[in-house]
């Protein structure tokens, strides 16, 4: 794990969940629908409510719902972004997601992933297969429950008992398990016990980095190839640091 730079020096790349335009300078927030339906906007930014609870900043120039259209988690088809200037400053971090820290799948059928006792708020998440049958393949959660997940559309190759995979979090989830070296993310069934607020996640091809979407980064096959030397980073911010013990 890495500092990585002062948020005030940033503009972020959010993918934006909404049903009309949003102005310029407006306030924006961490989506916190979970229904899975049309209406949820886990791991979106939307446009803020009078509470403002998790604001993130406000919007850098018009976004033209006409033109742009709004980000559907609940299936990853259309997944637009536009740039938010933060409206504080922390520091971001960046962590490696550790390929050696995996959970084995239970079951696959369709696209549902069965996973014992998998935390159930890792919709608009991603996972990436790192060993067994099925290995090198990428999937965008459009669903979570209480020991399974569903992805946006069958694997190309599909999982069984072997397949091991490892978890990327969502834009804004809020807790995350650290590997047993503490210097990467690592990948537990159950839900992590470090808080932290992601920002952005990217995926690293050939020391190439890319924001991740459904639309460019679902079924991608062949990543477990050594030529790729596939990677997978989060930024985020750090909670519960001296600095800020936030309760």
């Amino acid at each position: 794990m890495q500092r990585l730079k002062s948020l005030k020096d940033l503009i972020l790349k959010i993918p934006i969940f909404t049903a009309a335009d949003i102005n310029s300078g407006a306030a924006v927030m961490p989506g916190v629908t979970v229904t899975d339906s049309a209406a949820k906007d886990l791991g979106t930014a939307i446009l803020s409510d009078a509470a403002g609870i998790g604001r993130i900043g406000f919007m850098d120039g018009l976004y033209d719902y006409s033109e742009e259209g709004s980000a559907a988690p609940n299936t990853g088809v259309t997944w637009p972004s536009h740039e938010v200037k933060p409206s504080f400053d922390a520091m971001v971090c960046r962590a490696q997601i550790d390929l050696t820290s995996t959970i084995t799948v239970t079951s696959y059928t369709g696209s549902t992933i069965t996973l014992t006792s998998l935390e159930n708020d890792i919709d608009s998440s991603w996972v990436y297969v790192v060993g067994g049958t099925g290995a090198g393949q990428t999937g965008f959660v459009i669903t979570s429950g209480s020991g399974s997940c569903v992805v946006k559309s069958a694997f190309t190759t599909d999982l069984d008992g072997t397949s091991t995979i490892v978890k990327i979090p969502r834009i804004f989830h809020g807790l995350q398990y650290e590997n047993a070296t503490f210097d990467k993310f690592g990948t537990q069934a159950a839900v992590g016990a470090k808080k932290i607020k992601v920002l952005n996640t990217w995926i690293e091809r050939n020391g190439y980095k890319e924001l991740l979407t459904p639309v460019n980064h679902h079924n991608l096959q062949g990543l477990n190839s050594a030529a790729t030397n596939v990677k997978f980073w989060v930024d985020y911010l750090d909670y519960e640091n001296l600095g800020h013990p936030i309760a």
